[in-house]
């Protein structure tokens, strides 16, 4: 009867290996799951970065077309037409956008921040220190303004998939952008820059 009851209840030291081997497998999968999700927040965490310094450079070309308009409305009625043609954007928030946009000469600073509010608390100091009187709009550098429009393309692009995209409209964009491929990637075309 010993040798019975031992097959159904195995002695003490093979149950503990049982439950060991059963808190090893446990573990083991609590790892697994644990490092997927912190895969997962660190993927989140890029993706944060990178909407927060694509809305910083739209901020900054928001900011410029502000100042561009406000430039060209009569001294004055600037509050009333930003309340009339674009009801979407307070006054203070205008305020801000332009701030950021008249400080093209720390633009290399604000790629190391991560927020609007970080870019923000950079400039406040710089553009406090000015006259906002005397100070005259400054247009972007060409090449700033370049990557945000090809910021918002690309991510355009991510968001409408190419294989989405009529064969006539790919093939015109082939066309348009294969001067700017061979430019930046010369190698692949073989040519040089110009």
């Amino acid at each position: 009867m010993g040798g019975q009851f031992q097959r159904v209840f195995p002695a003490h030291s093979d149950l503990a290996h049982a439950l060991d081997a059963m808190n090893v497998i446990k573990l083991n999968d609590l790892a697994r799951k644990i490092n997927q999700r912190e895969e997962l927040i660190e993927a989140l965490k890029d993706q944060t970065v990178e909407k927060a310094n694509a809305a910083v450079c739209e901020a900054l070309l928001q900011g410029q077309d502000l100042i561009a308009a406000k430039s060209q409305v009569k001294h004055g009625d600037w509050e009333d037409w930003l309340k009339c043609h674009c009801p979407a954007i307070s006054l203070r928030t205008a305020q801000v956008y332009m701030r950021l946009a008249e400080n093209p000469e720390r633009m290399e600073d604000l790629g190391k921040y991560q927020s609007l509010r970080a870019a923000i608390a950079l400039l406040q100091a710089n553009t406090e220190s000015k006259d906002a009187g005397t100070s005259q709009p400054k247009s972007w550098p060409v090449f700033q303004e370049g990557m945000g429009k090809a910021w918002k393309f690309v991510e355009y692009v991510k968001r409408h998939p190419l294989g989405q995209w009529p064969s006539e409209t790919l093939e015109a964009l082939r066309e348009d952008l294969e001067p700017v491929a061979a430019e930046l990637w010369p190698d692949r075309w073989g040519r040089g820059t110009a």
